[in-house]
């Protein structure tokens, strides 16, 4: 059983992964695709900020959380929208298995802090344990031309991030950067190699 836990609001890195995302939506715009045939999943998605910014444009996106807090407001939020679904799932427990063309990940990725846990911040001893599970799985969840955007801290080890994708056959490059206090954000754009 999860624990209740705040929602999630967004900050300097969720609206680092919209920008993203925006950026990514905008290069699909001039392959002529069609946005309506497109669906994203937006993994870890709390307020449903960055897949909002897609759902804006016509995409259809499966909104993914563990918080039941999160789940109950993005149910409120996102009920009307035809092209919304909203999961809560502890990552791909309890997402169905089918192929999305764009998946973003706003990932837990502090280190564990022996004061207080927060699903939303910390993803394990070192910080990186919750993005690697991730990784693990998100392969039977990307189309074959799919794009995977995510953000991770320079806190979160990237050299051992980066070490999954390359094990996994997967090539990325670091599409955004914004320096705070005491870390970097950095937001991968992924596809398979």
């Amino acid at each position: 059983m999860i624990n209740e836990y705040p929602l999630y609001e967004p900050d300097d890195d969720s609206f680092l992964l919209v920008e993203a995302l925006e950026t990514e939506i905008q290069a699909l715009k001039k392959t002529r695709v069609k946005l309506s045939t497109l669906n994203i999943l937006d993994m870890g998605a709390g307020s449903g900020v960055i897949g909002e910014s897609a759902l804006k444009k016509g995409l259809n996106v499966t909104f993914v959380d563990v918080n039941p807090v999160a789940i109950d407001f993005m149910n409120n939020k996102f009920s009307k929208k035809k092209n919304a679904l909203v999961i809560q799932s502890n990552l791909f427990e309890k997402v169905p298995v089918k192929k999305f063309d764009l998946i973003t990940f706003n990932t837990p990725y502090l280190p564990d802090d022996e004061d207080f846990h927060d699903l939303a911040l910390h993803g394990g001893p070192s910080g990186y344990e919750v993005t690697l599970r991730f990784l693990d799985d998100v392969l039977d969840y990307l189309a074959d031309n799919g794009t995977l955007i995510f953000l991770i801290s320079s806190l979160t080890h990237p050299d051992i991030v980066e070490a999954q994708l390359y094990k996994l056959n997967l090539d990325y490059k670091i599409v955004g950067r914004k320096k705070l206090f005491f870390e970097e954000l950095l937001v991968y754009r992924v596809v398979r190699r």
